[in-house]
This record gives structure tokens, C-alpha cells and sequence, in this order.
């Protein structure tokens, strides 16, 4: 053992020992057991029993030991014979430490294998191969009915069976709005977000991206342990290649920014990943029309991000892909391509908007913008731009 182990253990012990003999003393002073010795002093004497109701009251197991009888002469010689009569009932010795393989439930019931009182060398038993139809029998229970109270499964049952089959879009309304602004359910948290999760890998729905976003709105929950959780699946849902539909791009960027600005103070680490994997979806190539619901996917996020994040990423992907595009409209028209070119478009605009003139004048050089754009360059300026080359 280390010399520092076993520095920590000897003080443990002293510790424990020292508390046990204080409030056995505790229990001896108030049983008020004492005898004169030589006629004037005092004393008091700790018995056993002392100690046994000191590790009671502890909380511990009592010690395997008995009371010595009350003997007025310490000389006499006590029969062995004689005091084992005297007690009521030997204390067991404790069993010695052993370990042994007993199945206790299979599938949430209790088998009827007869518990095995052999050593486990001699009982282990290989177990069998897991093959694909013994793996459908198992199933992963939920720790739900343990770990909440009746009215909180009775509220997740009412959250779920909303997002799942709602009487109403109403009703569904509804019950975001509870999950977005009521108090008490931080015990929900981890259900509802591995609900979110694993709706969100399975179907790709509107309904679980609708929730996360509640989730988040509530100032009440604490979602700092759930992260690893839900960013991976709203990222996915952003960047997927085939999503059954079209709105779930928009309002999973929503959600991700969302997270992002409320946690990203906290965790200076987390916009940078989330803009990491969000431009690796745009920086695909611009010709193969298996990305371009990706990239789609991926501007729209960015665009959320502001006008430094729209300048140094997607400004550069933008002009040198444009021309791509427009060749392959000409080819056929596609309308995954066009919500690409009309996401950059907005991306371009909010740019525009948005910064100074010098700014402008530095980072976009407008005859190149020309050539590029066209008549679109006129729509994403607008007024404000029109009146400030006037006044130039």
C-alpha cells in the first residue's frame, strides 16, 4: 500500500473510532451507571452494549460481541460453562466474503433458476452467442417508473403522445407553450432530450425540432448536461441529405442558433464546432446535386450567425460557386438549386445591410458583383444603398 493510502486510511479509522467511542460514552452517561471505587471515587464503565447502541444510532451494523457480567470482585475466576447459559442467543458469525452468478431477471421477470450457493469458479457458466433473433428478446427497459413521480410520467406521456398524434395542431401548441414557460420539470429533462434525440434520427419531424426549441425557450431547465445530446441531431437535421421536409432545414437552424447563443458564453468551444461541421456542408462540391439540399441547409444555418461569420465564410464560397449554379440551372432546373442560390442571396443581403459603406468598399468589390449577380445585385441593395450613392 502507498504511503499516502495508507496516511488516508489510518485517519479514517481514527476518525470513525473516535466518533463510535464519544457517543458510546454519550449513551453510557444518560443509562447513569457508575460504582465507587475505594469508597469515594467515581467511576464509569462503557460495556459493550455502549457501543452496540452507539453503531445503531449511527446507522452501522452492531458489533458481534457480549456483555461481561457485573463482577464485584475482579478477582473471581468466572465458568465458561456458566456464562455461555446465561445468554439468550448467540450472535451468527458473518458469513465469509464470496461471490457466485445467480440471474435475477430476464426481460423484467423473475426467473425460476434455483439460486446457486457454489463458489462462482465452479458455477460460471459460458454464456451463449448473441445471435440476431436473441437479441430482439432483449429489451431496454426504461428507468422512467422509478425515477418520477406519477404526475411528471403522466406529463410526459400527455408531451409525447402531442408530438407524436396531436387531436389539434392547437393542442400541440399548447403543450409547447407548457414545456416552453412551466416550472418543475428539470426531473423531465433527460427523457424529454433522449426523446428529442431519438425522434429526431428517426423520423426527422417537425414536431421533435418544435420541442427542442421549448426546451430551450424555458428559463426554468438547465440543459448544460444534455447538449452532447441534442446539437448532434439538430446538425443533422440541418446538413441531411433527404429530409421529408423542406421547413425542417429552417427551424432546426433556429433551434441549433438558439443553443448556441444561450450556452455559447459558457462553452467557448461550441459555436466554433457548430460552424465547423455547418461549413464543411457548404464547402462541398457545388456541381453534384446529391449537396445541394446540404448546402442549403448549411447557408441558412450560417446566415444566423451574423455578418462577421457571413463574411468569412460564406462570401467566398458563394462568388466562387455561383457560376456553377447558374450552369447547372441551364442543364436542368432544380428547385434543391434554387432555395441554394435564394439562401445566398439572403446571406448576401443581410451582408449588405448591415455593414458600413467602407466595409463594403473593402471586403466586395462591386464591378465583380455585377459580373456575378446581374439584376439580382439591384434587389439585395435596396433603398438604403440607392439613396447613399446619391448622395455620393
Amino acid at each position: 500500500m502507498q504511503p499516502q493510502a495508507r496516511q488516508v486510511l489510518l485517519d479514517l479509522v481514527k476518525e470513525h473510532i473516535s466518533t463510535t467511542v464519544r457517543d458510546a460514552i454519550v449513551v453510557q452517561r444518560h443509562t447513569k451507571r457508575a460504582r465507587l471505587h475505594n469508597g469515594a471515587d467515581v467511576r464509569y464503565r462503557l460495556h459493550a452494549s455502549d457501543i452496540n447502541m452507539a453503531l445503531q444510532l449511527q446507522g452501522q451494523e452492531r458489533l458481534y460481541a457480549v456483555t461481561l457480567p457485573e463482577l464485584d470482585d475482579p478477582q473471581r475466576s468466572v465458568n465458561l460453562a456458566d456464562f455461555l447459559r446465561q445468554q439468550d442467543t448467540m450472535p451468527a458469525p458473518p458469513n465469509e466474503i464470496s461471490a457466485h452468478v445467480q440471474w435475477l431477471a430476464v426481460d423484467g421477470k423473475m426467473t425460476n433458476a434455483p439460486k446457486s450457493n457454489q463458489s462462482a469458479a465452479s458455477t460460471a457458466t459460458p454464456l451463449p452467442e448473441t445471435t440476431a433473433s436473441t437479441t430482439q428478446l432483449l429489451q431496454v427497459h426504461q428507468l422512467q417508473s422509478s425515477l418520477l413521480s406519477e404526475e411528471l410520467q403522466l406529463y410526459f406521456h400527455r408531451v409525447t403522445a402531442a408530438m407524436e398524434q396531436p387531436a389539434s395542431q392547437q393542442q400541440q401548441d399548447s403543450v409547447l407553450q407548457s414545456v416552453a414557460t412551466d416550472t418543475g420539470l428539470q426531473e423531465l429533462v433527460p427523457f424529454l432530450v433522449r426523446y428529442c434525440q431519438q425522434e429526431l434520427y428517426r423520423t426527422m419531424a417537425q414536431a421533435p425540432i418544435r420541442l427542442a426549441a421549448a426546451l430551450l425557450s424555458n428559463p426554468h431547465l438547465h440543459l448544460e448536461s444534455h447538449l452532447h445530446e441534442l446539437l448532434p441531431a439538430l446538425v443533422t437535421c440541418i446538413v441531411a441529405k433527404q429530409l421529408p421536409n423542406r421547413k425542417i432545414r429552417p427551424e432546426a437552424a433556429h433551434a441549433l442558433f438558439q443553443a448556441c447563443q444561450q450556452f455559447g458564453t459558457e462553452y467557448i468551444n461550441l459555436k466554433p464546432r457548430v460552424l465547423r461541421a455547418l461549413w464543411q456542408a457548404v464547402q462541398q462540391p457545388s456541381s453534384d446535386p446529391k449537396v445541394w439540399a446540404s448546402q442549403f441547409g448549411g447557408i441558412v444555418a450560417i446566415t444566423l450567425f451574423g455578418v462577421r461569420v457571413i463574411d468569412a465564410l460564406l462570401l467566398p464560397t458563394i462568388l466562387d460557386s455561383w457560376d456553377d449554379w447558374e450552369k447547372c440551372l441551364l442543364e436542368s432546373v432544380s428547385e434543391d438549386l434554387l432555395m441554394v442560390q435564394q439562401a445566398s442571396l439572403d446571406a448576401l443581403s443581410t451582408f449588405l445591410r448591415k455593414v458600413t459603406l467602407e466595409e463594403k468598399a473593402a471586403r466586395l468589390s462591386r464591378p465583380e458583383l455585377e459580373e456575378i449577380m446581374g439584376d439580382r445585385l439591384v434587389a439585395l441593395e435596396g433603398e438604403e444603398n440607392e439613396y447613399a450613392m446619391c448622395v455620393v
